[in-house]
């Protein structure tokens, strides 16, 4: 008789615990969506920075080591001179660059620039 209540608490407990943790995260689900429906244009450009971020991890992770030596950016990404490539870029190119990414990160981000 004993054991049977023990476990009945045993139950009970699990199953308040279930309904927390169930409860917790449709909350942050919620927190979540709300933030990405007041800043969209953040969150895609972190949604697009993250998946390309993890696509260049998993590509040197999965790439052999000897490609790595003859792939296209050991031939040609290190004997590009990037400062004469923007130097020829005209300046206006370089205001509206700016001005593009500015307008789509947050205020505390673009005052630091």
């Amino acid at each position: 008789m004993a054991e049977t209540n023990r476990m009945s608490a045993y139950q009970s407990r699990a199953g308040q615990a279930a309904e927390d943790a169930g409860g917790m995260a449709q909350q942050t689900y919620r927190q979540a969506e709300s933030l990405v429906r007041q800043n969209p244009a953040s969150s895609a450009l972190l949604t697009f920075g993250v998946g390309f971020g993890l696509g260049l991890a998993l590509t040197a992770l999965m790439s052999e080591s000897h490609s790595r030596s003859r792939s296209w950016r050991n031939t040609n990404w290190r004997n590009t001179n990037w400062r004469d490539t923007a130097s020829r870029m005209p300046d206006s190119w370089m205001h509206q660059i700016s001005d593009a990414v500015k307008s789509v990160l947050p205020d505390a981000v673009t005052s630091r620039m």
